[in-house]
């Protein structure tokens, strides 16, 4: 065969192949009917995850070109761009990408809206077949594709692929509908440790409380809400005081972690009935493997007098606020956000609490507007803050917290519908 001939051959043969892997089904991207182009483009786990945008060229180059960038005769090419992820422990996120078709669903639009909050929800099952649900925000444009970076503290963590599926609805409350299936390898597998349950009920003494808890249960379904959580638990447990039932308790910055080293916020409703204090959290982890707790009990409502106290704060708070000492506790006040009122204490006793009680204009009127952030140390409250010069009166807190952990095998109650909160009619 002569060399024009076997070099044409190859060719072919080049050409064979690489049609080949083009066309092959690869899990981790599909293409939908509009021609766009869904990819979970990888999977990273740990506690600082970079990802790089930009061109081919300007990825290759890296930091050849100059920070602004190349312009020549036309031609322009930026340096490629980095977006960091930081938490304060190690959590996965995926990397995913739309390249929208020439035209594009309303799908792909509303994919790419801001506006599209609640609207999709990202879930993620393993081997098990256990959902662990996520918020899925709009992805954002950049040289190289619309991306979006869902960060998952929970995922399967034996399995040896994790399957991704993208829902949409176009309501709260309506039926979801899958946009794409994706799959890739997970980076992260662990086996769970062996950790051991308490029986129930588990009981704490200390403080002058008695603390039990009843039985934990995990279920499908949430009574009293529409969001995109599938599964959801039930807490409940009873506290007394000297004796006496308290129901104006409940857990303050819970982080609920498994014995394979996923993690979740307790974000939770509170119902007292019969004498027990019941917390609906609205997302679960899965419930086959150990659960420990890591909480803090502590008053939510009705202090005692002698643990609040009024704070008169001028507007606007000179030279960016000021320091103060109330009850032999440090506080930092300041107004964040132009709007919002930051009270902050520069201490890391267990036993204090700060909270939040309430806060009023010059006339006595409620000026709380009902937003912000808090912890066991600080807050920032959303106000209506009057016109400069004039004051406000803000009242707070400073009260017991108790810490708390305690280590469960809680319960999945099978079935699509959620039930009746019950718990067995046993005092501590």
């Amino acid at each position: 065969m002569r060399p024009k001939q076997i070099c044409f051959c190859a060719g072919l043969v080049g050409l064979a192949l690489a049609s080949l892997f083009l066309l092959s089904p690869n899990p981790a991207r599909q293409r939908l009917r509009d021609g766009s182009v869904i990819s979970l483009v990888s999977l990273k786990f740990g506690q600082t995850n970079e990802f790089t945008h930009g061109t081919f060229l300007a990825k290759t180059l890296g930091t050849l070109i100059p920070s602004n960038g190349i312009h020549f005769a036309g031609f322009k090419l930026r340096r490629a761009s980095k977006t960091p992820l930081i938490g304060w422990r190690p959590v996965l996120v995926a990397e995913l990408r739309i390249r929208p078709g020439k035209r594009p669903s309303a799908i792909v639009q509303q994919l790419t809206d801001r506006n599209s909050h609640g609207k999709f929800r990202l879930i993620v099952t393993g081997d098990d077949g256990f959902d662990y649900v996520e918020s899925l925000s709009s992805f954002d444009k950049f040289d190289d594709g619309y991306f979006s970076y869902p960060s998952m503290t929970a995922f399967p963590r034996e399995a040896k692929q994790l399957r991704f599926q993208i829902e949409q609805r176009d309501k709260s409350g309506g039926t979801w509908q899958t946009v794409a299936r994706l799959v890739r390898d997970n980076p992260a597998r662990a086996k769970p440790e062996p950790w051991r349950a308490e029986t129930y009920p588990i009981a704490r003494l200390g403080h002058d409380l008695t603390f039990s808890l009843d039985e934990i249960t995990v279920q499908r379904g949430w009574p009293n809400t529409n969001d995109i959580w599938d599964y959801t638990m039930r807490i409940p447990f009873q506290l007394k005081g000297n004796g006496s039932l308290l129901t104006n308790w409940s857990f303050q910055d819970t982080i609920v972690e498994d014995s394979a080293g996923n993690f979740e916020y307790l974000g939770s409703l509170k119902i007292v009935t019969n004498g027990w204090i019941v917390h609906h959290a609205y997302r679960s982890l899965d419930p086959s493997k150990a659960w420990r707790f890591h909480t803090s009990l502590a008053r939510d409502c009705d202090f005692p007098a002698t643990n609040l106290f009024t704070l008169r704060l001028p507007i606007p708070l000179l030279n960016n606020g000021f320091t103060t000492n109330v009850a032999g506790v440090p506080l930092q006040i300041s107004l964040v956000n132009s709007d919002m009122l930051a009270v902050e204490s520069p201490t890391n006793r267990p036993d204090v609490r700060l909270t939040f009680v309430r806060a009023e204009g010059k006339g006595g009127e409620d000026i709380d507007e009902h937003v912000g952030s808090w912890n066991q140390f600080r807050f920032w409250r959303g106000l209506r803050l009057p016109a400069a010069g004039d004051e406000i009166t803000t009242t707070i807190a400073l009260h017991e917290n108790v810490p708390l952990e305690f280590t469960v095998q809680p319960r999945l109650i099978k079935g699509l519908k959620a039930q009746p909160v019950t718990v067995r009619p046993r005092t501590p």
